[in-house]
């Protein structure tokens, strides 16, 4: 358990007062939500897709308002695009199981890309559907009925 130190010394009252060396503090990770988003580029010719703990933070450094953002985004910004979130998935139990959602979501994305005449966006979205129709996202993560909460889609600007 963490708890916050002070270095009160003043011993001059006689008034009984909590310990403050012994106030325990959140544990870091209690409360955190994690999410994978889909973004697409102002063009339409792109998609991106991520995992994160802030989504709005997240989608102002992929257009460059704040620093950070991924290479491959920063490129459309400079070239005159800007990127939107379609999407966001919520309920992972962790960010071990956010990363790994994400990483088969890239995976499943990329082989539909043999099909011809698919937009990126349906594609991607396309995958979404794929994985969310699997029992788990990869061969060595939690199934998705081991989930406190099962994966939610959360459609934006649609």
């Amino acid at each position: 358990m963490i708890t916050e130190r002070s270095d009160n010394n003043d011993n001059s009252s006689n008034e009984k007062q909590q310990d403050p060396l012994l106030i325990p503090l959140p544990h870091p990770s209690n409360d955190k939500k994690y999410y994978v988003y889909i973004l697409e580029s102002s063009d339409k010719a792109s998609t991106y897709v991520g995992a994160t703990i802030n989504l709005d933070h997240r989608l102002r450094q992929h257009n460059k308002e704040l620093v950070g953002g991924a290479h491959a985004t920063s490129v459309k910004v400079a070239q005159g695009s800007s990127w939107r979130r379609v999407c966001h998935v919520k309920g992972f139990p962790d960010w071990s199981a956010a990363l790994q959602f994400e990483w088969r979501l890239k995976q499943l994305s990329r082989k539909l890309c043999q099909t011809k005449n698919v937009k990126p966006i349906d594609r991607r979205i396309q995958a979404l559907h794929q994985l969310l129709a699997l029992e788990r996202p990869t061969s060595k993560a939690k199934a998705y009925a081991e989930w406190t909460t099962p994966p939610e889609i959360v459609w934006e600007n649609v």
